[in-house]
């Protein structure tokens, strides 16, 4: 005989392991059972406890997986209750992207607020999964809402040219690190100028705050045309006692999916809650390093580098980016993390 909601809850309070009521979850999930999981979530939101937040998950993921009006609003009626986290908001807004069609969305956007995080955050996850809504006038008049109202009003409803295209693989070629390779050094006068950074780091924050990250970056002005053997010319501890600094040539595409593909981990092995911040914080660290109010308005040469030294800790995530500008100043962004 199946156990009622009460006895689940009274269970899950003394559980250990709640693989059966995982599994139980899933099968109503499956069998349609939603106004019964919806029920179930709300007592989970009023119990305390490891197990009882684990499988309250449980079922806002398997409602979010499973296309449908009613399985929708259920989702979104525990992930928006203010006893679920932030991440898990996120994280839910992600999930309903990721498993509805847009049909089963649009019609949720139209009464959104502004304060609404997993409506905010699900508007641009599906941004991302579709392309383009300016076509859809729900998305549309959210978005009007969330302009200066919300950090993600910043972003539009449609990808750029840059947010298509994927991950370059152009090979590194190793510096030579002088002057123990011989030959004329490269010569230029170096000038650390002001620089406020914290939007270009900030997508990596989550790396730091974990423990255990590393986070550089800086704008620098040389007395020589920029060429990639100037690297090594930097004052930047991610270089210091590098035994060897390998450099490779990026497009501004390439450069924004370098970053977007580490900013989405939360840390080494973990994906972060969802892609909406990860986009914001991406085009941030474009439009930071390039110098620019839009990241579309980049205008830099693009190098990746990364370096086997002390600061790097060749491990789980190693990350350099340079942007060398048309006024002849270069921004760096180095990052590193362990497990």
């Amino acid at each position: 005989m199946e156990a009622t909601i009460d006895e689940l809850i009274s269970r899950l309070r003394t559980a250990e392991r709640w693989d059966e009521e995982l599994d139980l979850v899933r099968g109503w999930a499956d069998a349609g059972r939603i106004d019964e999981l919806l029920h179930l979530g709300e007592a989970l939101l009023a119990a305390d406890g490891p197990a009882a937040d684990e499988v309250l998950w449980g079922v806002i993921t398997a409602l979010a997986a499973r296309p449908g009006a009613f399985s929708v609003v259920a989702a979104l009626q525990l992930a928006g209750d203010e006893r679920v986290s932030v991440g898990q908001k996120r994280r839910a807004a992600a999930l309903l992207a990721e498993g509805q069609p847009l049909e089963n969305l649009d019609a949720f956007l139209a009464d959104a607020r502004p304060e609404d995080e997993v409506l905010a955050c699900l508007l641009h996850e599906t941004v991302l999964r579709h392309g383009d809504l300016t076509g859809v006038p729900e998305a549309v008049a959210y978005a009007e809402q969330l302009h200066g109202a919300h950090p993600l009003g910043e972003l539009p409803l449609k990808l750029a040219g840059f947010e298509l295209g994927e991950e370059g693989a152009e090979p590194f070629r190793t510096l030579p690190l002088w002057p123990e390779a011989g030959g004329p050094e490269p010569v230029t006068e170096v000038e650390r100028l002001p620089w406020r950074g914290d939007q270009v780091t900030e997508g990596f924050r989550h790396w730091t705050n974990m423990g255990g990250g590393h986070l550089e970056s800086g704008l620098f002005r040389l007395s020589a045309p920029w060429q990639p053997d100037l690297l090594t010319s930097l004052p930047l501890d991610c270089l210091a006692g590098a035994q060897a600094v390998r450099v490779s040539p990026s497009t501004l595409g390439e450069a924004y999916w370098s970053l977007f593909d580490r900013m989405k981990r939360d840390g080494a092995y973990r994906h972060s809650p969802g892609l909406a911040y990860t986009r914001l914080h991406a085009r941030w660290a474009i439009a930071g390093l390039a110098g620019v109010a839009r990241p579309a308005e980049a205008d830099c040469q693009w190098w990746e580098f990364d370096a086997s030294g002390p600061w790097f800790y060749d491990i789980a995530w190693d990350f350099g980016l340079l942007a060398a500008r048309p006024d002849g100043t270069v921004a760096v962004l180095a990052a590193s993390d362990t497990d």
